[in-house]
């Protein structure tokens, strides 16, 4: 069966390898590491130069058609953008519609309820006689075997 995860196949185990040894490796991932923020970076600043870019003529006087209450000056890239997204949503896209409301700042998060609740609270003595009856039942089944 194929591993499910193959970037497991390119770890390789510290154990039994020389301290330069893991030295080089862990240097290697950091250089690694830093090459893809460095990507990472420049990706997104072309993303937000190439938002902040003058759209041509066609797509401004779409914009302007669609929504009217824009100023032209204001048109940018991304202003395209976010209404080719809204125009799909209003045909019922709801990728459309889950950008936009997640571009917005209204993405939901997904939390997990970490406050566990088992009961109500034993108090000491009532821990301390659940206790001698559990030992109590483990030792009358000792005798019983």
């Amino acid at each position: 069966m194929a591993n499910p995860n193959p970037n497991q196949d390119n770890l390789v185990q510290n154990q039994g390898l020389s301290r330069g040894e893991v030295e080089r490796i862990n240097q290697k991932g950091g250089i690694a590491s830093g090459e893809a923020r460095r990507k990472q970076k420049a990706y997104k600043e072309f993303v937000e130069l190439f938002g902040e870019l003058k759209p041509n003529e066609e797509e401004v006087s779409l914009l302007k058609k669609a929504f009217p209450e824009l100023k032209e000056e204001d048109i940018d890239n991304t202003a395209v953008v976010v209404g080719a997204q809204y125009a799909k949503a209003f045909n019922g896209d709801t990728k459309a519609a889950e950008y936009l409301r997640d571009t917005s700042g209204q993405k939901p998060t997904d939390k997990l309820d970490t406050n566990l609740t088992t009961g109500p609270s034993m108090t000491d003595k009532q821990a301390e006689e659940a206790l001698l009856r559990v030992q109590g039942i483990l030792r009358k089944n000792d005798t019983n075997e």
